[in-house]
């Protein structure tokens, strides 16, 4: 149980992460990402050379240097894990290093951005005087870190975290939600930030996995 300001709050699992699940973590993008981070929630498909498909749930670009971009697997800890989150992963690490599909990935983002005034205005100022094509064509050249964000941390999805570190570059960030006992509909996300000044991560550069732990339910805790 969860107590804040004298009202309790129960832990909740979402069952249908299609519907329950991923619009709280595009809700709460920039508190996880950061502030200066983008979430397009676009549904492309990365395809390997040798042709096997697999689609992400969302991209993120940081508008801040140093530059970095994510692609994003939102997943319930009921998935099996083996069968379902290892090969998905597996699946986007092989899938972006086809020339195409990293040419697919940076005009679908572009698009994105042309679409939105206010958005294309927000990314031209981030990136001046650099041209919003010349740099999601350099971002998107530079390796992704895979960022897989989860209702419930198990130790079998550890272990497969471990497993995919090899491959790439991966986040691994615990997204618990509260809903208060005496209304429902008000909920409390309880999480650490993947990115921002809240978080060092020297591991980025060493291709390591860091599976955060609580530090302090002020810094953690998103309620709406």
């Amino acid at each position: 149980m969860l107590l804040i300001d004298g009202a309790k709050y129960k832990l909740w699992t979402p069952e249908d992460e299609e519907n329950e699940f991923h619009p709280m973590v595009k809700e709460h993008s920039k508190e996880i990402f950061g502030k200066d981070s983008v979430y397009f929630d676009v549904k492309h498909k990365l395809k390997s050379r040798s042709g096997i498909a697999s689609i992400p749930d969302a991209y993120v670009i940081i508008l801040s240097k140093p530059y970095k971009w994510y692609i994003v697997e939102n997943e319930l800890a009921s998935h099996p894990v083996y069968s379902h989150i290892f090969p998905q992963i597996s699946k986007f690490i092989n899938g972006i290093d086809n020339l195409k599909s990293q040419r697919d990935i940076i005009n679908v983002l572009d698009n994105q951005i042309m679409r939105d005034k206010v958005l294309k205005a927000t990314v031209e100022t981030k990136i001046h005087p650099e041209e919003t094509h010349r740099f999601l064509s350099s971002l998107v050249s530079k390796p992704p870190i895979i960022a897989i964000i989860i209702d419930k941390e198990t130790d079998e999805v550890k272990d497969a975290v471990k497993a995919l570190k090899k491959l790439g570059h991966i986040e691994l960030v615990e997204f618990k939600t509260f809903i208060r006992k005496d209304a429902p509909k008000v909920h409390a996300h309880l999480f650490e930030p993947i990115h921002g000044p809240e978080r060092a991560l020297p591991e980025y550069a060493q291709g390591k996995v860091k599976s955060r732990h609580k530090l302090s339910i002020h810094s953690l805790l998103w309620m709406h």
